[in-house]
This record gives C-alpha cells, sequence and structure tokens, in this order.
C-alpha cells in the first residue's frame, strides 16, 4: 500500500513521500495519483488547521475493488480528525458572501473514501460532485457553517453529475444555509445513514431543504438521519417552504428508515417520489409533518409531533396529501400540544389515504378534511391485548460501575406480535438508573456503595402502543468489590473511581477498571494474567499487564507492551497495535485497523471493514466479515479473508491464503503478490468439496482455464486476468465460480500450490 502525506503548509519537498515531505492540499489529486489503488492520503492532523483559497479540483481516483482513502491521522498514525476551514466567513448571516467550495470531483475521481474531518466554513459544497463518478464514501465527518455540505451539480462540459453507489455515514452537520445533501440526474446505489444535520439560520432563501433528491435519482436508503432547522423565511404573504426531506417527481425507489425532521418552516417530509417507503419516520414541530405528493408512498410505523406554524402562508397539518395522492399509513401515532391540529389535509380533491391499525380519538373528528372527491379508508388487523409481563436478564451489578453500565435487559412478553413497547423504571431507586430501549443502565453519576445499600428495587413498567401496560417490581443486586487501592493475593477485580486512582492487584488473576487517564496500574512479573478494561478513548498497557479490552462506544486506540497481550476492541473504529509479543488481536465491530508488530501474532478482524497488519515473523490474520485488507509483511504468514471482498497482501516469505466462505462475487478476494511455489493457497474441504480429497490438490483437478474440458478439472486458472476459479461440477468451466483474481497475474501457477484442509 502506497502511502501519501499532506500537511497545513507542506514540508521539505513537498513531494508527499513522508510526513517531513509532505505536499499541501492543494495538490491532493495529485497524492491521490500517487498512492494509487488501494493507497492512502493522509492529512496530518495535529499540525494546525487547513486554510484552502479555494476549491480543490480532484480528478484522480482509485479502483472498484481499491479505492484510494484520505483521512486525517496525527503524527503517530492514529485517526485524528483534520480541521479544515474555508473561506466562508465563520459568523455567516443572510446576504453574506456564500465561500468558496471544498473538494469538486470532476471526471476521473472514483472510488474514494473521505474519513476523518473536520470541515467548516465553505460554500455550496464541502463535496460537490460536478461529473459522472463512481463510488464515493463519506465518513467520520463534522462540519460547520456551510452552505451545502454535499452538493450534486455538473462543473465544465459536463453534462451530467450522476453518482453510481455513494455512502455517507456518520457525519453531523451543524449550519447549513441551503441544505446538508442534494442529489439529483439518474443517482443511484446511495445509503445516507448516522447522519445529523441542523440548519439553524434564518434566511430569506424561498426554499431549502436538508435532503433534497430530484431528477432521475433512485435506490436510496436514508437510515438514522435527522434534518432540523430548514428555516426558509419570508414575507408573512409568502409561502416558507423548508423542507426537513425533499423528493421530488421521476425519483424513486426510495426508503427510510428512522429519521428524524424537526423544527423546519414547512415540511417534514415532502414527498413526491414513487415507490417510496418511510418505515420509523418522525416529524416533529414542523408546519407540516408530512406532505405528499405521490400515488406510491407508504408509512409505516411513523410518528407526527406537534405541527408547528413558523411564519407564512399555508395552516398546519400532521398529514397533508395533494389531488390524486394515494397513501398507505399504518400504525400512525400523533400528538399536539395545547391546541389540536388538523389530522389529515385532504382537502385538494381525490386523494386516497388507507388507514391500517390506526387510532384516530373522537376529539380529531371535526379535523379530518375530505373535500372534492378524496377518501379514507380504514382497516384493523388485529385487537390489541396488554402486554403480560416482561423476561429479566441480568440484574447484578458490580459497585461503583460507571455511568452507563447495563445492569439488566428487559424482554416484553405480549401475545400480539409486532407490538412496539416502551420500559419505563419507577420506585425509590429509579433515580439511580437509566432505561434505554431494553436496557436497564447505571445513571451517569449515580452511586452504587455495596456497603450503604446492596440492593434495589425497580418498578418496571411495559407499555404498547395503544397505552395498554403492565407493570411489576424487580431486585437489582450490588456485587461488592475491592475499590481502587490494592488487591489481595486472589483474583481480584479492582474499580478506579472517577479519580486518578493508583492500582494494585498483587497474586493471581486481576482484573481492572480504568476510568480516569490519571488511573495507574501496578503489577509484578509472574503475577497472574491481568486485563484491563476502560472506556477511555486511548490506553497503552503498563509493565506485567497482558490484556486490554474497550469497554466504550467511539474510538478506541489501545496499545500492548512485551508480553503475549490479549487486545479487543469495541463497537467503534478501533486502532490496536500488539507490541512485541505473541498477541491476539480482536478488533470487534466497527472499520478497524489492527498491527500485530513484532513475533508471531493472531489478529481478527471481525465485523466492518477493517485493516489488518501482521508485522515481522509468523503472523496468522482473519478478516472476517466485511471488505477487509490484510497485510501480512515479513515472515510465514496465513492469510483467511473472511466474507467480503478482501484484498490480501501476503508480503515477504512463505504464506498461505485461507478461503472457507462460499465462492461467490460478493466473497472474492484479491491476492496481489502470490508467488509461487513459496505461497500457497488453502481450501477448506467443507466448501470446496468437489475440489478432491483432502491434502495436497491432485495434479488432474487443476488445469488453465482455456485449457478446462475434463469432468475432474475444479480449480481452473486464467493467468491472462489472474482470476481463480471453483467448478463444483466439471461442466467445462459452466458453472464455474470466482474464488479470488490474483492481481499480479503469475504464470507459474501449478495444482502443487493448493492444499485441500
Amino acid at each position: 500500500m502506497t502511502i501519501r502525506y499532506i500537511s497545513p503548509t507542506g514540508s521539505g519537498l513537498k513531494d508527499g513521500s513522508s510526513p517531513e515531505n509532505a505536499a499541501t492540499l492543494t495538490n491532493l489529486s495529485k497524492m491521490i495519483t500517487a498512492a494509487g489503488p488501494g493507497g492512502e492520503v493522509l492529512l496530518l492532523a495535529d499540525q494546525g488547521t487547513y486554510h484552502p483559497s479555494g476549491q480543490i479540483s480532484l480528478t484522480a481516483g482509485g479502483s472498484l475493488d481499491a479505492p484510494v482513502t484520505i483521512r486525517g491521522v496525527d503524527s503517530f498514525g492514529n485517526p485524528m480528525a483534520a480541521d479544515i476551514s474555508g473561506m466562508r466567513a465563520p459568523n455567516w448571516t443572510d446576504g453574506g458572501a456564500q465561500g468558496s467550495e471544498l473538494f469538486r470531483l470532476l471526471d476521473g475521481a472514483d472510488n474514494l473514501h473521505f474519513a476523518d474531518l473536520a470541515i467548516r466554513n465553505v460554500g455550496n459544497g464541502a463535496f460537490r460532485i460536478g461529473a459522472d463518478i463512481d463510488n464515493l464514501t463519506i465518513e467520520h465527518v463534522d462540519a460547520d457553517n456551510v452552505y451545502r455540505f454535499i452538493e450534486n451539480n455538473v462543473s465544465g462540459s459536463a453534462t451530467t453529475a450522476t453518482i453510481s453507489g455513494l455512502t455517507v455515514r456518520d457525519v453531523d452537520i451543524t449550519g447549513y444555509a441551503k441544505g446538508a445533501i442534494h442529489l439529483k440526474y439518474d443517482s443511484h446505489d446511495v445509503l445516507i445513514e448516522d447522519v445529523t444535520a441542523d440548519g439553524g439560520v434564518q434566511t430569506t432563501d424561498p426554499f431549502i431543504s436538508g435532503v433534497l433528491i430530484e431528477g432521475t435519482a433512485h435506490d436510496i436508503v436514508l437510515r438514522a438521519v435527522e434534518m432540523s432547522n430548514s428555516k426558509a423565511t419570508g414575507a408573512a404573504s409568502t409561502y416558507w417552504n423548508g423542507d426537513g426531506f425533499t423528493t421530488e417527481r421521476g425519483v424513486y425507489n426510495i426508503r427510510f428508515e428512522d429519521t428524524v425532521a424537526r423544527g423546519n418552516t414547512d415540511a417534514g417530509y415532502d414527498i413526491k417520489s414513487s415507490n417510496t417507503i418511510l418505515v420509523g419516520a418522525v416529524a416533529d414541530e414542523n408546519n407540516r409533518g408530512f406532505r405528499i405528493w405521490s400515488d406510491s408512498v407508504t408509512l409505516e410505523n411513523s410518528t407526527s409531533l406537534n405541527p408547528t406554524h413558523s411564519g407564512g402562508i399555508g395552516g398546519t397539518a400532521h398529514v397533508w396529501l395533494a389531488a390524486d395522492a394515494d397513501t398507505t399509513i399504518r400504525n400512525f401515532t400523533f400528538t399536539d400540544g395545547d391546541m389540536l391540529q388538523t389530522l389529515f389535509d385532504l382537502s385538494q380533491g381525490q386523494a386516497h389515504l388507507i388507514l391500517v391499525d390506526t387510532l384516530i380519538p373522537e376529539s380529531y373528528a371535526d379535523l379530518i378534511w375530505l373535500l372534492n372527491g378524496s377518501t379514507i379508508e380504514t382497516v384493523v388487523t388485529n385487537s390489541n391485548t396488554a402486554p403480560a409481563g416482561f423476561v429479566v436478564a441480568g440484574g447484578l451489578v458490580d459497585e461503583n460501575a460507571a455511568g452507563g453500565t447495563v445492569v439488566a435487559t428487559l424482554t416484553a412478553i405480549d401475545a400480539d406480535a409486532g407490538d412496539h413497547h416502551v420500559f419505563t423504571l419507577g420506585g425509590a431507586s429509579a433515580g439511580l438508573f437509566d432505561i434505554i430501549g431494553t436496557e436497564i443502565r447505571v445513571r451517569a453519576g449515580a452511586s452504587l456503595d455495596f456497603e450503604a445499600d446492596s440492593r434495589h428495587d425497580l418498578t418496571v413498567t411495559v407499555t404498547d402502543q395503544d397505552g395498554l401496560s403492565h407493570s411489576d417490581v424487580i431486585d437489582i443486586v450490588v456485587r461488592d468489590m475491592v475499590e481502587g487501592g490494592n488487591g489481595t493475593a486472589g483474583n481480584d477485580l479492582i474499580i478506579g473511581t472517577s479519580g486518578n486512582d493508583a492500582m494494585r492487584g498483587g497474586a493471581g488473576d486481576d482484573g481492572y477498571i480504568v476510568n480516569a487517564s490519571g488511573d495507574t496500574v501496578t503489577e509484578l512479573a509472574g503475577q497472574g494474567i491481568d486485563l484491563v478494561t476502560t472506556s477511555l478513548s486511548k490506553y497503552t498497557l503498563g509493565a506485567n499487564v497482558e490484556d486490554l479490552a474497550f469497554a466504550g462506544s467511539g474510538k478506541f486506540s489501545g496499545i500492548g507492551n512485551s508480553l503475549a497481550n490479549h487486545l479487543t476492541g469495541g463497537i467503534g473504529s478501533d486502532t490496536l497495535l500488539g507490541g512485541s509479543g505473541n498477541d491476539l488481536i480482536r478488533g470487534g465491530a466497527g472499520n478497524d485497523t489492527l498491527y500485530g508488530e513484532n513475533n508471531n501474532d493472531v489478529v481478527e478482524g471481525g465485523a466492518g471493514n477493517d485493516k489488518l497488519y501482521g508485522g515481522a515473523n509468523s503472523d496468522q490474520l482473519v478478516g472476517g466479515d466485511g471488505d477487509d485488507y490484510l497485510s501480512g509483511q515479513p515472515g510465514n504468514d496465513s492469510l483467511d479473508g473472511g466474507a467480503g471482498q478482501d484484498t490480501l497482501l501476503g508480503g515477504a516469505d512463505k504464506d498461505c491464503f485461507v478461503f472457507d466462505v462460499t465462492p461467490i462475487a460478493a466473497n472474492a478476494d484479491t491476492i496481489t503478490d502470490f508467488s509461487a511455489p513459496s505461497d500457497t493457497i488453502w481450501l477448506d474441504h467443507a466448501v470446496f468439496g468437489q475440489a478432491g480429497a483432502l491434502g495436497s490438490l491432485a495434479a488432474g483437478s487443476f488445469a488453465a482455464w482455456q485449457d478446462a474440458g475434463d469432468a475432474d478439472d475444479r480449480i481452473l486458472y486464467d493467468k491472462g486476468n489472474g482470476n481463480l476459479y471453483y467448478d463444483p461440477t466439471g461442466n467445462q468451466h459452466n458453472d464455474a465460480m470466482l474464488v479470488a483474481t490474483l492481481a499480479n497475474l503469475p504464470a507459474d501457477i501449478t495444482a502443487d500450490d493448493f492444499f485441500i484442509f
């Protein structure tokens, strides 16, 4: 993998070859070219703020299976958001200069991955797509004071700017003037996930939308996206058109999942697209919650809260249907403040609304408008009953457990399949705990002291979507713990307080809960196998402590020592470095970066798109789920990509590449440096059973792709393009399935290079 470096001012030769010779941000496109497919361009984030004086045009990219990653890091290579400030006035007000774009993606800027950035003070596009491009990922980005975060508009001679394959994930936008995300043309295969945006800017612009989708854009999923405060304003006699989400006519196949539109001057959701589904959508304090124009829209388990008139003409309503609109709403809930608002406005004529399992209180009888041939059809699919109770898993908590610790998990008992349940807590001890979804957790700041009270009674109430409920009392037991200080000669669990603690476990296999950066853990050689569990964002194991686990939910940087360490990440995107022992490193969920470093290590990526590096000596790398990158580096390494489209780089010495998942297109890996006869490919007999018996592959079972013709030709290699196939039937490669691509096109592959295990 080639790496190029960029710093705010550049340094040395400014060719990007090293941090000491870092290029400047204006040369980003050249650095992408230099990094090449699968490479990285690292923006040094601890050397000050980047101040581009104008747009930065990008015309280079990676390849489909090897994108180029542009991300922020500190000087040690750890993820860190690179701060980029543009030319827009920091305290922009309506009428001020719009400011320049930041990144303009033009023809050739395909297969790019941006991550770990903090962008502020930019104009019409922190990212502007100005030509047809493929496969763009933007994640782990914070943005502030932007005209629009993503703009999709042609540039130069381009006639369209279609995005084919876009992922926007874990993005937080504060202060947009025109909107957060704009997609149009024939853009498709888009995922927008875990994105929050708050306009918060009063402007006389007549049309503002958090997410605007138009043209013939299609096949788009918006999941866990929140758009707030699109504050289009104007004179009292004008229409204030500020939407949370807008889909225009011509757009199709759109899916909303668990989205929120809040505080917008017009619609929370303004839907003109066809084949559109909203599941778990919430509209809160918009002028109209849902404004639907299409004849193929479905709302499921969605909610409208307190429609609020911000100004201009046009009345409030929970749901408004245009003329000829046709909509199905299933399990719809709604609430109002002191004054009830229009529930369903079908006054435009010939609109048709199907209500399924939706209860309409009598108080709303005069707040449903049916004019000019509009109709409402009601459907009830079942008769609901109250929950019968709940099941408690857990109920034991350690003394002085940190805020957020899960104490117990609740599961409702309800004969009505598909009911939605909410749990609440009561009783004298309720102030010590929170209920988050189905989990009882220790409340932040609460003190659970075994010596003061070893048991706590909680009244738990489970309520379904119709308000039917059941209550019962459960008992939470506090387990006595060694607090701070010294342990015993046995196996101790020592919990740090909120202050800086000096903890000594002594003999035995001890566990430590480290809560503060000033905590110290002291162990002597030979005093057992010890574990530090922490929720800090970074931690380095001290001497004579073997194991480290992350218990938080964000990003984590963990470093081992010279012992045989077990390092375990959490659910975020973690960076783990093993040190010089024989280590076991597990990334867990999230997109992790794992380094075995010296000696013989086992490195497991787990879920997510992970990067695994073996280091010196003989290492075992297992990618797990996701599209992973595995680099064995020197030594006799074993590389197993697992599920997903993985990139495998063995490095020097004798490496084996393991394949143990079904050979489908979604699991086809790329081996970049296969070298016969030193390297071998191992095939799992449970998956590749028709290739032959256990052991070395029989000579007759291997054939060149072009020569396949015998019924026993089961492993086929095309040296023209490097593709390796498995043909379970021997049917002259008609049933062949792609296993991997040998990117360096070795010409001397034989049956001797394969082993069935």
